[in-house]
Order: C-alpha cells, then sequence, then structure tokens
C-alpha cells in the first residue's frame, strides 16, 4: 500500500495532536481498522479508525490520489470511535 502526505502538514498536525503521520499510516494497514466515509467535503474523503504500532487507537482522515493513499490528518480517537474499534 503506498501511503504519502505533505510534510508541513505532517509536522503541524504531530504539533497540534501529537500524532505522527508514520503511526497514522499503521492505521491504514490494520487489518481490523473502521473506515467510514466523509461526506462533509467536496473531495471524496475517509476516516479510518484503528491501531498504531504502540497501542494507541488512532483516528486518521485520508483521501486517495491516484493510485495513492493520501492522509490529510491524524489524531488519538475519542470516546465513540474508541468503542467502535473495539467493538
Amino acid at each position: 500500500m503506498d501511503i504519502g502526505w505533505d510534510k508541513a502538514k505532517a509536522r503541524a498536525n504531530e504539533l497540534k495532536h501529537g500524532v505522527s503521520f508514520a503511526d497514522a499510516s499503521d492505521v491504514l494497514n490494520d487489518p481490523m481498522s473502521i473506515v467510514l466515509e466523509d461526506n462533509s467535503h467536496r473531495e471524496q474523503r475517509f476516516q479510518a479508525i484503528g491501531g498504531d504500532g504502540g497501542g494507541r487507537v488512532l483516528a486518521v482522515i485520508f483521501t486517495y490520489r491516484g493510485d495513492r493513499y493520501r492522509i490529510i490528518s491524524a489524531r488519538k480517537a475519542v470516546k465513540w470511535e474508541r468503542q467502535l474499534y473495539e467493538e
């Protein structure tokens, strides 16, 4: 799976949310992750809820660009997202 992101956006995201896009990419590779469609933007986006390599449950917003996944943002999952993932 080819996963990419904007380096400046990744730095800003890590400062704001404490989650690196490298860790977020683990969620896209998690076979147990849950993917929801995010219809709140003109561009087709998705939210993946899953585990990273460090045991955290993360929420990752991403899109497809060509044949590549493009991470837009990532943060620690909130309570309802963790519950959905852990069910």
